[in-house]
């Protein structure tokens, strides 16, 4: 069995921090935008959903050159 977090892991008892200036969430999985601290949108969660399914379909992780 596999455990995912999809970036919303904390501390038990405490309460999000969506006001928080720290980009939050796994960032092998982050859209660019908010891996630079910009809004998030559902753009951003379809980004991740897109990752996570590629790593499903494939076996591993999309590889970003950063070009």
């Amino acid at each position: 069995m596999k455990t995912s977090d999809f970036g919303h892991a904390r501390v038990i008892g405490t309460k999000p921090r969506l006001d928080s200036q720290v980009p939050t969430g796994t960032p092998a999985y982050m859209a660019p935008e908010q891996a630079k601290g910009l809004e998030c949108t559902a753009r951003t969660d379809i980004f991740s959903f897109g990752i996570i399914f590629y790593e499903l379909l494939s076996g591993m992780r999309p590889e970003f050159t950063g070009r």
